[in-house]
């Protein structure tokens, strides 16, 4: 009975009754085979956004179905199995969009790494590490391969061969992120790492960034990366120890450049 109740009740996308054959002319049958037995089924059908998601079964046997003051409280409970699962799915596709709209706000698309707001959170979640560890890194030869190739297939290329370069670089637990939408500056954040294990690290990027591999058309273009490194000074926010990293990594461009010449 309630197998044949539940089968129409699921192909027709509403709950049904044995004893009620004119909501399903083909019910008849079954309506009579029930009277003869004393007895009625309510299948309800538990739905929520166009979906059923369950059903359960009432019973009378013996007696007729009683009045709707008596049926309302499992009628209740019925709807409050529907609300709630339709309250669940709604929070879970807000969840999943929310989520969604958060990483791409945090994430640069070009190169797929953190990008500046991710950064900025980053730094602040970091207000009271120490030590802390900070890198800034810079590569030679976005002007020029700019100048060459365009900004697509030029500058463009040669900060996504990096962004990758960085991302397989860094270990778990560093923080690497592009500094800005516009550029080919990059920072590292290195929680728990004192001066000295900064500048090793430092060294340790910037010679896998050196030996990176970018596509023959650009390889005498790029010329490698600079990384400039710091640890957190005392009474130092996180977003003042980077700005050090920064001007930190500009010197050692420069003597880069001067040692190429």
């Amino acid at each position: 009975m309630e197998r044949e109740l539940l089968s129409r009740a699921q192909s027709q996308g509403i709950s049904l009754i044995s004893a009620h054959p004119a909501l399903d002319p083909e019910l008849a049958g079954l309506a009579s085979k029930c009277r003869e037995r004393g007895i009625i089924t309510h299948l309800l059908l538990v739905r929520a956004n166009r979906e059923t998601h369950g059903a359960f079964g009432v019973h009378w046997l013996g007696r007729e179905r009683p009045p709707y003051e008596q049926r309302a409280g499992f009628y209740y409970y019925w709807d409050a199995i529907g609300i709630a699962i339709a309250a669940t799915n709604e929070r879970q596709r807000v969840e999943t969009n929310f989520a969604e709209l958060r990483r791409r706000a945090f994430w640069d698309r070009l190169t797929g790494l953190p990008n500046a707001l991710a950064l900025e959170d980053e730094l602040r979640r970091n207000a009271q590490t120490m030590p802390l560890g900070v890198l800034a890194l810079d590569f030679d030869g976005m002007r020029e391969a700019n100048t060459a190739f365009g900004f697509t297939e030029g500058g463009d290329l040669l900060i996504r061969a990096v962004g990758r370069g960085l991302a397989a670089a860094t270990t778990p637990g560093e923080f690497a992120a592009r500094m800005f939408t516009a550029g080919d500056e990059f920072a590292v954040l290195l929680p728990g790492a004192d001066e000295e294990a900064a500048l090793t690290r430092a060294l340790e990027i910037e010679k896998q960034l050196d030996e990176l591999t970018v596509p023959e058309t650009h390889r005498t273009l790029y010329q490698g990366a600079s990384v400039g490194s710091v640890s957190r000074l005392p009474r130092e926010s996180p977003g003042q120890a980077l700005g050090r990293a920064i001007e930190v990594m500009r010197r050692r461009k420069l003597a880069r450049r001067e040692r190429r010449s």
